[in-house]
């Protein structure tokens, strides 16, 4: 049985649907729902931050009290979802260099550990915002100031701008003209290429710039390979994760510089391409879903 948390994500009665068209298992449920043994799948809204925030707590709690779910969402990718400084502290071994610093002097201690131009990030913020270069060491000391100080405007998505403040999430910066973003849904990967804006060098969104879908190389199976042990070292079977590669010459040095519940669909090119092996999409991602589940146990 498939449950689905009703939740009000536009994700949740395309799943729906495509259980009922596969004559799948399945019941939209909530929190006066009968919960039956079997799979959960839980898509937490990434906006407003209180409906985020609700949907983690609920989430969270169902967890405690359900033994007999197999859930689609592990637990660190829900508390982790859309929060830059959770994922820094769990993941800065796969990352870039990456230095998070909770006072001035800290801060201004750890510029001198950066080779170059400093990418910062506020916590929460999808396709780029919040996050920004700064290229000299006098940026950084500035932005320190201002993040222990008045605090750093930021915008997280629809809703009132707010500031970042009492922290710095500084990583190191990788030139680049793309990100490769790797989704897997359960043995299944799927890999596009999201482009940068063109005043700054920081993934856009597919409605600005169109995503390219990426045919398997020697490169994208070393990709590949370090996406696999990436996951599995995390324990999950369903996420997107944005890759860079640092330049070490002719070996690919593959680093994440986040993870996501959420990616692209539509009529963006990669929405119809298909994972390796498969004849999903990500624009039929439900349905490779319960090929999953009808091929082995999540």
């Amino acid at each position: 049985m498939l449950n689905i948390w009703d939740n009000g994500h536009e994700w949740v009665p395309q799943m729906h649907a495509a259980a009922m068209m596969r004559g799948f298992p399945a019941q939209r449920v909530g929190h006066d729902s009968l919960l039956k043994p079997g799979t959960m799948f839980f898509i937490p809204n990434q906006f407003p931050a209180e409906r985020l925030v609700r949907d983690v707590r609920t989430a969270l709690a169902l967890r405690d009290v359900t033994d007999d779910l197999v859930w689609i969402q592990d637990r660190d990718q829900l508390l982790m979802y859309e929060d830059k400084l959770a994922q820094a502290a769990e993941f800065w071994y796969w990352m870039p260099y990456t230095k998070v610093s909770y006072s001035l002097d800290a801060a201004i201690a750890a510029v001198d550990t950066f080779g170059g131009p400093i990418v910062s990030k506020s916590a929460y913020g999808s396709a780029s915002h919040n996050v920004r270069l700064l290229h000299t060491r006098g940026d950084a000391i500035r932005e320190a100031e201002l993040a222990f100080g008045l605090g750093i405007p930021t915008r997280r998505g629809p809703g009132p701008d707010v500031f970042q403040r009492d922290y710095v999430l500084w990583q190191n910066f990788i030139p680049h003209e793309f990100t490769y973003r790797v989704t897997i849904v359960g043995t299944k990967f799927h890999v596009y290429k999201r482009f940068n804006y063109d005043d700054r060098p920081m993934a856009c969104p597919s409605k600005v710039k169109q995503t390219e879908p990426v045919a398997m190389s020697e490169t994208i199976e070393s990709l590949l390979d370090f996406s696999a042990r990436f996951f599995k070292a995390i324990g999950t079977k369903w996420c997107a994760i944005d890759v860079l590669a640092e330049p070490t010459g002719a070996l690919h040095r593959w680093r994440v510089l986040e993870t996501s519940l959420a990616w692209a669909r539509g009529n963006d090119p990669s929405g119809n391409a298909c994972f390796y092996g498969t004849q999903r999409s990500l624009n039929t991602q439900f349905d490779l879903l319960i090929d999953e589940l009808e091929r082995a146990p999540w």
